[in-house]
Formats: structure tokens, C-alpha cells, sequence
């Protein structure tokens, strides 16, 4: 799909368009748009006032489909569509495609044909121009959309596209029954102004959250029903690089100084009335204020995912790294310390942490508690290491902390754009794929280590804590290369 607006998909008659927001006629586009959501959806099923913001979101693609008002019967237009300008005048929207990409997936929300224009290949052209962009512009691996199970004509056309039905979820499009809605709050913002700015900032983003959806929920026939959020083990004090009691439990103390952790459990214990007993349980109290919702928390160690981008992914720069050691020739060395090889470590594989969101979020044992997760095994770097430096077919060699990585790896950024060039991988900018600062606090841990107990989430029910992390590190990189992120 060309820039312009030409698609080689499109039908005789239409054009498709990408929808820049910037200028005074896609302004005018938007409220087109923002009609034909209020016309076409149930109250129930639709975005409304939320579109709008929806559509100038980062990572949000907007795809819409254009005819003359000959071609167009006036039926088919938006109630309150606007004559003001020329363009819009002589061309109106039929058809809209709304999806998302990040990392290395992207997520079909909104297909939407205006009913007069159906079953003319609208919906089709504009599904094949958003996998053409997803695919050649933000290098996807994967992309997903929602279906009714009822609609054979779209099941159809899906499937004629190569998708493949991966679930069925039971009353996901039932207009009788009440929507649940659970919020999985994973964001976090380092303001670099200190601890205090911090905790404000990160605190700010989970209200206002919670909040917009208690709204939204009241507005509509939805439930909120829980809300999750993201700790992590600086809760036990781990950022501070010093020997700590190990491993970490639920209830040890909490450590004095700001963390923004404390503030959104607080700020969710206090919604709910759920007061903390010594750090284990959630003891819920009377109240009127008291929210209908519950809550609950996961506090894992570095995370093994092969996603671009995440601040505290562990695996791309390892990844990065061990690429760099082979084509400079040289021995892969554990850029840390002495003490951090050596050290009992724990990880916990992205899967395993995506199944145990779902898990304390919908499981009644575990309601407004938080937990620690790992992958449910403990391991030293000098045991890993050299398995991941065989992958990358060099010879590991001894620890050697070189100082500050983001610095000394900075200067090698002209080495990787020639990688990527050669090879032909996903240009992903290099100050994104590898997070220097992020492992180069890994690699300085104490020698007391970073491991936490996971008892709790075991008795709670959840039994997903059985990968071998040094077999998760392979596998994550074999994805990486597979998705043509690294050679």
C-alpha cells in the first residue's frame, strides 16, 4: 500500500486511505468516523467519544475507505455527516479499519462497512492493506482479531486470509449478559527526577486508569470486575545493589524511602478495603466507598521475552551483545561482576508471567493479594553463560565489568546497523532493541543473588512455575532470529 492512498487491493470505485490526524480534511475525516461509529454500533459495542482518542494514539493505524456521493446512497451516510468542505463533499467515508502494532504483534479492533457497501470486497481490501503494513512496515510475526462465531461471511473471509481460530469465548458478543472488563495496569515511567517524581507519575497513570474505566463501566452494560497491576522484586529493596535477605517473601517488611510499588498497592488496597497483614493477605473491611472490584499484583524477577523495545527486557541485549562478540571475534565475557556470575539468580519466562496474570485476575484464592512468579527454577550466570554463548557460536570467557554499558556499547552501534544491512533484519533502532542500563544492573547483583520464594502462587493453585530458564533463554532467542530481529 502506497502512501498516497492507492491500494493495489481496492475495488473499482474506492480508494483506500491512511488517516494522518494532522491536517484540516482528516479532521474532518474523524467526524465521519466518530458518525458512523454512533450509527453502526449498539451503544453496547461501541467506542463512542473513545474513538476519537483511540485514533491519535501511538502504535494506532487507521485505514478508511472513500467513494463520490454518486456511487453512495444517501442512506448509507452518517445522519450528521458534514457538507463544509469540498472534499468531504465529493467523497465520503464507506468503510473504516482501526488496528494496533506493538512489538511484534499487531491486533485488528475495528473492521467497519456501511451496510449499502457490503459484500463488495471493502472489508477484504482493507484487511490486506493493514497486513501489508503490519507485516512490511512494523515487521509483525503475528496478528490476531476478535470474530462472533456467528458471522460465517466474516469467518470466511478470515479464514480465505490464513487466520486460524485460536479460542472461543463464551458470550464474548452477548448482548443480554453484563461485559466484564479487567484492567491489566503494566505501564511504567522513570521520570529522572527522582524516587518522589516517581512514585506521583506512576501512581497518576494507574488512577487515572482505574478511574476512566469505573466511568466508561457506569456509561455501559459492563463490570468492572479486577484490576492487576505489575510489581516487581524492588519492592524487597533489589534496586539498591546490596546484600539482601534471600530468597524474598510476601511478607518481609517493607524498606523505608519512596517506591512507587507501595503507592499502587496502596492506592488499590484503599479502593478496595483490603488492608494489608503483614505484607500476606489482604483483610477486607466494611465501608460504603468500598469498590465492587478486587485486585491483585505479581512481583517477578527480569523477564525473558523476545519483545523490542521494554525497558527491562533482559534477552534482546543479551541477544544484541553476543551478536557484537561473534563479529568483532572475540570471546563473549559476562559483562558484570564477579559476584553476579556466581550469584543464585532467578528469571521468569513471558509466557509463564502472561499465564499467571490471567490466572490471579480470574482465581477467587487469589483476589487482592500480591505474589512473586519465576520460572521455578534458580541458576548462576557462569552455568548459563556458557550455553549461550555456544548458541551464539563463540567461546565464553571470565567475567569483566567494563563499566558503564550504555556508554561502552554505545560505540558500537555502527557494528550492528552493518549486521542489520547484511543480514536484512528488522531495522529496529539499536537504542531500543538493547537496554544497556537495564543489564548492566542485572549483571551487578550482590552475591546474596535475586531469587524469590514462590510458594504462595504454588498453594494459591497456579502450576505454571516449570520451565528451565537457561532452555527459556534458547528458545526466546531462536524467536528473535526467527522474526529476523538478530542474524
Amino acid at each position: 500500500m502506497r502512501q498516497d492512498g492507492v491500494s493495489l487491493y481496492c475495488p473499482s470505485g474506492f480508494t483506500i486511505h491512511r488517516l494522518k490526524a494532522q491536517t484540516r480534511e482528516d479532521e474532518l475525516i474523524v467526524t465521519q468516523l466518530l458518525a458512523m461509529e454512533k450509527k453502526l454500533w449498539k451503544k453496547t459495542d461501541s467506542w463512542g467519544g473513545l474513538l476519537e482518542k483511540e485514533l491519535t494514539r501511538r502504535n494506532t493505524f487507521t485505514l478508511y475507505v472513500t467513494t463520490t456521493l454518486p456511487s453512495l446512497p444517501s442512506s448509507a451516510l452518517p445522519a450528521n455527516a458534514t457538507h463544509s468542505s469540498s472534499v468531504t463533499h465529493s467523497l465520503k467515508v464507506v468503510a473504516y479499519l482501526i488496528f494496533t502494532a506493538t512489538g511484534l504483534v499487531c491486533h485488528i479492533s475495528k473492521v467497519v462497512v456501511v451496510p449499502e457497501m457490503r459484500r463488495q470486497g471493502l472489508g477484504r481490501a482493507l484487511v490486506q492493506a493493514a497486513i501489508e503494513i503490519a507485516k512490511n512496515e512494523r515487521r509483525v510475526g503475528s496478528i490476531t482479531l476478535h470474530v462472533d462465531a456467528d458471522n460465517t461471511a466474516a469467518l470466511g473471509l478470515y479464514s480465505s486470509l490464513r487466520f486460524e481460530s485460536e479460542e472461543i469465548l463464551e458470550d464474548y458478543y452477548s448482548s443480554t449478559s453484563t461485559a466484564e472488563m479487567r484492567i491489566f495496569h503494566c505501564a511504567y515511567f522513570e521520570s529522572g527526577q527522582g524516587a518522589v517524581e516517581d512514585c506521583r507519575l506512576n501512581l497518576t497513570m494507574l488512577k487515572n486508569v482505574v478511574e476512566a474505566a469505573e466511568t466508561n463501566a457506569s456509561d455501559s452494560n459492563t463490570e468492572l470486575k479486577h484490576v492487576f497491576t505489575m510489581e516487581g522484586t524492588k519492592w524487597y529493596g533489589q534496586q539498591f545493589l546490596e546484600p539482601l535477605k534471600t530468597p524474598f517473601n510476601e511478607n518481609d517488611g517493607r524498606h523505608i524511602g519512596p517506591n512507587f510499588y507501595y503507592d499502587l498497592e496502596d492506592y488499590l488496597r484503599s479502593r478496595t478495603g483490603t488492608l494489608e497483614n503483614n505484607g500476606t493477605e489482604g483483610i477486607t473491611t466494611t465501608g460504603t466507598s468500598k469498590a465492587a472490584w478486587t485486585w491483585s499484583a505479581l512481583r517477578p524477577g527480569p523477564v525473558i521475552g523476545f519483545s523490542t523495545g521494554s525497558y527491562m527486557s533482559l534477552l534482546p541485549s543479551i541477544a544484541v551483545y553476543g551478536c557484537l562478540c561473534k563479529e568483532l571475534g572475540l570471546e563473549m565475557r559476562f559483562p558484570g561482576t564477579n559476584a553476579a556470575y556466581t550469584a543464585p539468580m532467578e528469571v521468569c519466562n513471558a509466557d509463564v508471567l502472561a499465564e499467571a496474570m490471567v490466572f490471579v485476575s480470574t482465581t477467587p484464592a487469589a483476589e487482592n493479594r500480591a505474589f512473586n512468579i519465576n520460572n521455578g527454577d534458580f541458576f548462576r550466570w557462569d552455568q548459563v553463560w556458557p550455553r549461550l554463548a555456544e548458541w551464539f557460536g563463540v567461546k565464553a570467557g571470565p567475567p569483566l565489568k567494563v563499566g558503564d554499558l550504555t556508554q561502552v556499547m554505545g560505540e558500537y552501534k555502527y557494528v550492528w546497523e552493518g549486521l542489520v544491512e547484511n543480514h536484512g533484519l528488522n531495522d529496529t533502532p539499536y537504542e531500543k532493541l538493547a537496554t544497556w542500563k537495564f543489564m548492566g544492573f542485572v549483571f551487578s547483583m550482590p552475591e546474596s543473588g535475586w531469587f524469590s520464594n514462590t510458594v504462595k502462587l504454588r498453594k494459591a493453585g497456579f502450576h505454571g512455575m516449570v520451565v528451565d530458564s537457561g532452555e527459556s533463554m534458547i528458545e526466546k532467542l531462536e524467536t528473535l532470529r526467527r522474526h529476523k530481529i538478530i542474524p
